[in-house]
């Protein structure tokens, strides 16, 4: 399941423009459970490329890398997959996109069927052209303080519409999985001297058997603990699932949240 080329196109399918993680192993979510999931899409060319969270009426927080031109509306409301085609009682226009200033993103090519991508300050955030039309199936998520302590080994709730499978298959319905947060030191043991993992700003969190976590197709997701979304979907090694995934650490950004949007 569930946080955007050729030999190379092949390579790339999974990324896109980017590559955005999915979550394996998950089991569907009920209607009204995660009421601030939001999927992003590019109706001029009919593409879902990730997911987002409600934190205002009229913001979307997103991951850094799926800022882009041609995004052009939320769906938000539904736990369905969505529709190609704009629905004005399920779609909201993006007016206007924010990326961090101090976005990064690296793309190493391994092989004709391997690459690596990650990314550094990876949150961004959209402003739509309407309220949102709050309810039971549409709500905000509450976002933590500035610097808030981040509760390592708490058992996070990861959500998303990304690939359910190797085939590239997408979800009918949302998708959940439980994941335990891990410590700094448990992630650094988990990554090379070549995975820019940096505890300062991102956060990892999987199955400590490598069971079940994110992949490709739901970048920009959410990781919540407690009602608190802690972390966005970033990035991940691949193949899916042979170590934990990786997330922006909101409290790190959450002054720059709030400048940006008033929230």
């Amino acid at each position: 399941m569930f946080i955007a080329a050729s030999i190379l196109v092949c390579v790339l399918a999974e990324a896109s423009s980017y590559p955005t993680p999915r979550v394996v192993g998950g089991q569907n979510a009920t209607d009204g459970e995660f009421p601030f999931a939001v999927q992003l899409w590019e109706y001029n060319s009919s593409y879902f490329y990730c997911s987002g969270s409600i934190i205002g009426k009229r913001w979307i927080l997103t991951a850094g890398h799926c800022v882009d031109e041609d995004a052009n509306a939320v769906r938000y409301g539904t736990i369905k997959f969505g529709k190609k085609e704009f629905d004005p009682n399920y779609d909201a226009k993006i007016i206007k996109q924010y990326r961090h200033p101090e976005f990064e993103d690296w793309l190493e090519v391994l092989s004709p069927t391997s690459i690596k991508w990650h990314f550094a300050n990876d949150i961004g955030l959209f402003e739509l052209e309407e309220d949102l039309p709050y309810g039971p199936n549409v709500q905000p998520i509450a976002l933590p303080e500035q610097d808030a302590v981040v509760p390592f080994n708490a058992t996070a709730t990861l959500i998303g519409w990304g690939y359910v499978n190797a085939n590239h298959d997408f979800p009918e319905v949302l998708q959940k999985i439980d994941q335990t947060i891990f410590d700094n030191t448990y992630c650094d043991s988990r990554f090379t001297d070549n995975d820019p993992y940096n505890g300062t700003q991102m956060l990892c969190a999987g199955d400590i058997q490598d069971r079940t976590g994110e992949c490709n197709g739901d970048s920009g997701g959410s990781i919540v603990v407690d009602n608190v979304q802690i972390g966005i979907s970033s990035w991940s090694n691949k193949p899916c699932i042979s170590g934990p995934g990786v997330f922006t650490r909101i409290s790190v950004y959450r002054d720059w949240i709030r400048n940006v949007s008033g929230i």
